[in-house]
Formats: structure tokens, C-alpha cells, sequence
């Protein structure tokens, strides 16, 4: 029996993108639907399809809907852009110097005037679990091996970014915002994330009482009181420094990876670009280090860094960069610049993820508000964590010594 739970996911539309991609196709004998993500009108989809010729064949799929612009979801509408826009685009960059590169599930078929209510179009992507991709986090986070796998596909990503943005397509980046906070998010109310800060803020500072750092909470609370300055200080878009697009979404969740038979990593894919914006590469850097590289490969951060860098430089030279090549001191320089946004991270976000591993396509705002309210059941476990409270024990002296905490 299919579960559907819109009505305009049907085994009708479904149809009309089978024939679009499947060779053969006759009908659909039955599928099931259930929800992937709701916020970003995401399904998961299995199909039993019978062929011309009389055999069946069962097919998993990811479907995701554009919503009309009657519905405030912009990460969803960014997000169908990505995908039938821009990673094509930016795969066709390295297609051009004979280097295979993919960046997310494969697009099977797109409808975009489907004008059901509130959606107007839809997406079926190739469900990359179904191909052997996994996704590798764990509580102790990325291993060495896989935060440097994850490390060179966002550098070949936001290398393919700057080349397509310099070869007269800029004007196409304006409808991504300029980089401010990832944890904010225009489709909950200002007075709700007002809210989700101060009860976060309060509960960071009071868990250091039980994390054995008693000696940080007043550093904490004055920092933390200076934070929005501090923002701001950092707001102003320079264009004269080297930016991308950015993933924007570089939790461990939120990469799968594919393996040969001995183990060796193979391939990793992105599995959610809804928060897509453009700024300086720094700031994916200090959410995937920040969120992965936890305690005991924390000493390694400049070394992951210079990973990224070289590979940068090298995909950047690859794709025919027409700019100098950002470097190495400019990078970490960008890097102390929002060193306000690897706070944020460690005391916003890191808890979140450290109860959420293993879940793909994880959005911060989706563990913590629940049904237009803070969830305060998830919040009091995340800060409660241990494993949270031993992580943070080494990496608030480690960001103190680097000068992340000074005001």
C-alpha cells in the first residue's frame, strides 16, 4: 500500500517522471512515500516499476518539491536551483578539463510547472543510498580519512563556484544572500530565534559549571554580550577578498561517501543545499572542522586547513582561474575574521550534531524548534551530553589560545 502525504504526489506525477528516465518504463506497480525532510518539502520514495516487457524492477528515489512563492521557504526554492542550475553547471566545469567530479544525487527528472497548490515544480534524484553511499559520522565525528575527503570536495566545489562566478555570471549569486549566520533562518520568527539564542547562551554557560570550567563562565557571558558587534565588524562584503559559494550546511551529517571493496574511500556526494550563500570559504571551513574534527584531532586544524588550501589552489589552476589565487595567510587571515562564527558553532551547534549522528540532511533549526516552539527536552540533552561536555573541555582552551575568544 503507498503512503502518500500530499495529494499531489501521486501515482500520476510519479509517472511522468519515470518516462523520463527509465527505459522501457510501462507502469508503476506500487511505491511508497514518507517524509525525508518537511521543512525542505523532501520525500524518500521506493518504486516497484513494471517494464515493457513484462519484469519489474524496484527503483529508490529522492524527491524534492519547489513551493510556490506563496510559501516563505526559500531554502527549498534555493535548493531546486542548485540542483537543476548549478552543480550541472559546475560539474560540466570539470567535465570540460576531462575530470569527472559530482557533487550531489544524480538529477533523474524534473517537472517545473506542476502548479499543485502550493508547489509549482519537483525534482527526483537518484537516492545515492541505494548506490552504497553512506553516511560516516559517528560520535566521536569524522575520522582523519574522511574530513579530508570531505575537505577536497568543498574545495573542488567552491573552486568550480569562483571560476563560473568570474566567467560573467555574477549577477546569477545575487540570489544568495551574503554570508551573516547559518543559524539563522528567515522562515521562523525573529522573536523565536531571539528566543532559541538567549536559552542556548544560558544553557553554554551554565553547562561550564558541570564541564569543570567554572573559570570561563564570566569570560563567556561578556563575550557573548559582545557578539552582535562583533558580527557586524565582520559584515561589510569586500570584494576584493576571495569568495564562493558556500555549501553552507558542512555538518558530518550532511556528506555521504562511497567505498571500494578494500575500504578506500571513492567518492563523496553533498546531500543538502538549502543553505547555500556566498561569502569566504572560511566559514564552511570552520563548520566542518569545528563540527567533525572533534577533540582529539583538534591539533591537526592547520594541517586540515593547508589540505583544503592546496586543493583549492590546485582545482582553481585546473578550471583556467582568471584572478590570483587566494593564499594560504589570506585564508587563515579570514579565518581569525570570523572567528565569531566558530563560537557559534561549538556552542550552538556542535551539541545538536553530537545527538544527531547518523542523520542525514540535519538542520539545526529543525532539532531545536519544533512546531513553532524551542524544543527544550532536545536542548536540555544536547548541553547535558557528556561527550559534549569532554569535547568542549579542550576545544574552548584550544579557540582561547587561538584568539577566537577575545572581544
Amino acid at each position: 500500500m503507498s503512503t502518500v502525504q500530499s495529494s499531489w504526489l501521486n501515482e500520476t506525477l510519479l509517472t511522468r517522471l519515470l518516462q523520463q528516465n527509465v527505459k522501457g518504463f510501462r507502469k508503476i506497480s506500487n511505491f511508497n512515500c514518507q517524509w525525508r525532510n518537511p521543512r525542505n518539502f523532501s520525500w524518500s520514495i521506493k518504486i516497484e516499476i513494471q517494464l515493457e516487457d513484462g519484469k519489474l524492477r524496484t527503483g529508490q528515489y529522492v524527491l524534492k518539491a519547489q513551493p510556490s512563492e506563496e510559501i516563505n521557504s526559500s531554502d527549498a526554492s534555493r535548493e531546486f536551483y542548485m540542483y537543476t542550475e548549478l552543480t550541472p553547471a559546475f560539474e560540466q566545469l570539470y567535465a570540460k578539463v576531462f575530470k569527472d567530479v559530482k557533487f550531489s544525487q544524480t538529477v533523474k527528472s524534473f517537472y517545473q510547472e506542476l502548479n499543485e497548490g502550493s508547489i509549482k515544480g519537483c525534482i527526483l534524484l537518484e537516492d545515492a543510498l541505494s548506490k552504497g553511499y553512506r553516511n560516516a559520522s559517528s560520535p566521536e565525528g569524522l575520522d582523519a580519512m574522511h574530513i579530508e575527503s570531505a575537505l577536497k570536495k568543498l574545495a573542488a566545489f567552491h573552486a568550480a563556484s569562483a571560476v563560473y562566478a568570474s566567467n560573467q555570471h555574477v549577477a546569477l549569486f545575487r540570489q544568495f544572500r551574503r554570508f551573516q549566520t547559518s543559524t539563522s533562518d528567515q522562515n521562523y520568527g525573529s522573536a523565536l530565534l531571539i528566543e532559541r539564542d538567549v536559552v542556548l547562551n544560558r544553557k553554554f554557560i551554565e553547562g561550564l559549571r558541570f564541564y569543570d570550567m567554572r573559570e570561563y563562565q564570566d569570560k563567556i557571558r561578556s563575550f557573548v554580550k559582545s557578539l552582535e558587534q562583533q558580527k557586524q565588524l565582520s559584515a561589510p562584503y569586500d570584494v576584493s577578498d576571495f569568495n564562493v559559494l558556500l555549501y553552507g550546511n558542512c555538518w558530518p551529517n550532511n556528506f555521504l561517501y562511497s567505498y571500494d571493496a578494500f575500504g578506500t574511500i571513492k567518492d563523496v556526494l553533498f546531500t543538502n543545499f538549502a543553505n547555500c550563500q556566498w561569502g569566504s570559504p572560511a566559514i564552511d571551513l570552520l563548520a566542518l572542522l569545528l563540527s567533525a574534527c572533534l577533540a582529539n584531532k583538534i591539533s591537526k586544524f592547520d594541517y586540515f586547513v593547508k589540505v583544503y588550501h592546496d586543493e583549492l589552489c590546485l582545482n582553481l589552476k585546473l578550471l583556467g582561474y582568471n584572478k590570483d589565487l587566494p593564499t594560504l595567510t589570506g585564508l587563515h587571515l579570514a579565518i581569525l575574521k570570523f572567528y565569531w562564527w566558530g563560537f557559534e558553532v561549538i556552542q550552538k551547534i556542535l551539541p545538536a550534531v553530537m545527538l544527531s549522528f547518523g542523520i542525514s540532511e540535519f538542520h539545526l533549526n529543525e532539532a531545536i524548534i519544533c512546531n513553532q516552539e524551542l524544543n527544550r527536552v532536545f536542548i536540555n540533552e544536547a548541553y547535558a551530553n557528556p561527550r559534549y561536555a569532554k569535547e568542549i573541555a579542550v576545544i574552548l582552551p584550544w579557540m582561547e589560545n587561538r584568539g577566537f575568544l577575545e572581544e
